[in-house]
């Protein structure tokens, strides 16, 4: 697989998931759009991950390649491409698809717990992670929830830190980060350490990040997994294109008469019509392959 990775400042990379991506033979391609490198047309990927940095989605003056971003993850979502927004990167997804990106109340910046929805709890890029997160955070905007997004996961401190939207694709933004490590949380200290404001203690936070990243390495290696995963699912039937052949009619089947293939047709085809029901008419539960939320 190839993976497009939209890059905002150097200090802001994969991370913890460049060794996932070794792991599962994922190919990266880095775009730094710092350095004015052009973006790539998106159907040459299987999906694109747009990670966090300093500026506000409303920087589009002093950082022109946030325009041309915006416009990008537009078509990413209409071409229904999985799309992973961190940060930086979950606001660029909800301004993309009509929603607000705004001053949040407080700064969030250090090791924080987010609480998953119960849409969160049974979605499938969460699975097997538990209901409370933590996380580590620097951030000082938020996002509202687009239309036709659903809320995944929330704090005290932020309203809004996850949301899925879309029936076409797979498109996630994540306001926190899962993917740090102690050298990019020392390199934010040293680059970002005007936004600290006396709130935070820097040599306490370099001191804690190494057990705090070993922490977070099981939890965040089983959350870009689940997203592997569904871009696997993506590609082998989730939201292509039906199959150019002439329609038959589909009565419902048993679980062991219908197959995987068979199930995503129907399933296609009731989603067009507006008749998807979860639980009801979806042939994914009939076949015990329920994603965990119509996307």
């Amino acid at each position: 697989m190839n993976f497009l990775v939209l890059q905002h400042v150097d200090c802001e990379g994969m991370g913890l998931w460049e060794e996932c991506c070794r792991e599962d033979g994922i190919a990266l391609e880095i775009v730094a759009l710092h350095h004015e490198a052009p973006i790539p047309p998106p159907h040459h990927f299987q999906a694109v991950i747009s990670l966090g940095g300093p500026m506000n989605v409303y920087e589009e003056e002093t950082y022109p390649f946030l325009k041309a971003e915006d416009a990008f993850i537009q078509e990413v979502v209409a071409a229904g491409i999985p799309f992973l927004g961190i940060c930086l990167g979950g606001q660029l997804l909800a301004k993309a698809v009509g929603g607000c990106v705004t001053r949040n109340p407080v700064k969030e910046i250090g090791w924080h717990a987010v609480e998953l929805d119960q849409p969160g709890q049974r979605d499938p890029l969460f699975a097997g992670l538990p209901d409370r997160l933590p996380v580590f955070q620097w951030h000082g905007d938020t996002f509202s929830l687009p239309s036709g997004a659903v809320r995944l996961a929330g704090s005290d401190a932020c309203q809004n830190q996850a949301f899925r939207f879309g029936f076409g694709g797979i498109a996630y933004a994540l306001q926190f980060h899962l993917e740090v490590t102690p050298t990019m949380i020392d390199q934010w200290v040293r680059q970002y350490g005007a936004d600290l404001d006396g709130t935070s203690d820097p040599a306490q936070m370099r001191e804690q990040a190494p057990a705090r990243c070993a922490e977070l390495l099981p939890l965040s290696r089983r959350g870009f997994k689940n997203f592997t995963r569904l871009v696997q699912l993506r590609y082998t039937g989730v939201g292509a294109e039906p199959v150019d052949r002439p329609q038959q009619p589909v009565r419902r089947r048993s679980a062991r008469d219908l197959t995987v293939e068979e199930a995503w047709q129907r399933y296609r085809e009731l989603m067009a019509k507006g008749k998807l029901r979860c639980g009801i008419t979806c042939p994914l539960d009939w076949i015990g392959r329920c994603t965990g939320g119509c996307w």
